[in-house]
């Protein structure tokens, strides 16, 4: 029994020898602490359509350019804007297009197909974080700002404000050039040159005249 007891006291001082060995090791200053090293964390891409060097939309207006231009359209404008967690891309089209007053609903569609597909293949431009895109022709509510946009809508009513601060003019246009546009006001022609011209903003009309052969072909490829 004693014998017994005698054997059975050998490992448990064991135990406490090699316990004590371990916390030696633990608390002596030349043993470093065990550490786990952590992977290298990846860097998170930048997201460039929410960069605010993209204010004005300058790169994408170079991309997309030339994209449209193979469809005889052109970029009128492109926005950005954030909304929630994801950035909106909005891309207004012009364009002469058939009757030379604006580009048709379907050269829009097929330059929106183009242009996500130029989006999907430029990442650096895009980034990773997801975006909703709108392509759309420049439409009514946008003022005229170039030659070609009062060319393009000859025949429509249009509200003009001065630059001096005088009151507006609303006509309907009957002429443009590179210098200036000819309104019809109540029968009678008006001369505006661009400089002089503040904001112009095509007004909507419910019943529009048909009197005007490129006014008629408009309407009819707005339908």
């Amino acid at each position: 029994m004693n014998e017994s007891a005698a054997g059975g006291s050998a490992p448990w001082s064991s135990g406490f020898a090699c316990l004590g060995v371990a916390l030696a090791s633990l608390s002596s200053p030349g043993v470093p602490p065990a550490r786990r090293d952590r992977p290298p964390r990846q860097p998170r891409r930048p997201d460039p359509l929410a960069d605010p060097k993209h204010q004005g939309a300058e790169p994408l207006s170079a991309l997309l350019g030339p994209v449209v231009a193979r469809l005889d359209l052109e970029v009128d404008a492109v926005e950005l804007r954030r909304a929630g967690g994801r950035n909106l891309l909005r891309v207004y089209l012009d364009g002469d297009g058939p009757t030379g007053s604006g580009p048709t609903l379907d050269q829009v569609t097929t330059a929106s197909a183009a242009i996500s597909r130029a989006l999907d293949e430029a990442p650096e431009v895009t980034g990773e974080a997801p975006y909703v895109l709108e392509v759309s022709s420049r439409g009514v509510h946008r003022p005229l700002t170039t030659p070609a946009h009062y060319r393009r809508n000859r025949g429509r009513l249009l509200e003009c404000t001065p630059t001096d601060g005088g009151p507006s003019v609303v006509g309907r246009i009957v002429g443009s050039d590179d210098e200036g546009v000819t309104l019809d006001v109540d029968g009678r022609p008006v001369r505006r040159a661009y400089g002089e011209i503040r904001r112009a903003i095509v007004q909507v009309e419910l019943n529009r005249p048909q009197h005007d052969p490129a006014a008629r072909a408009d309407d009819e490829g707005e339908e």
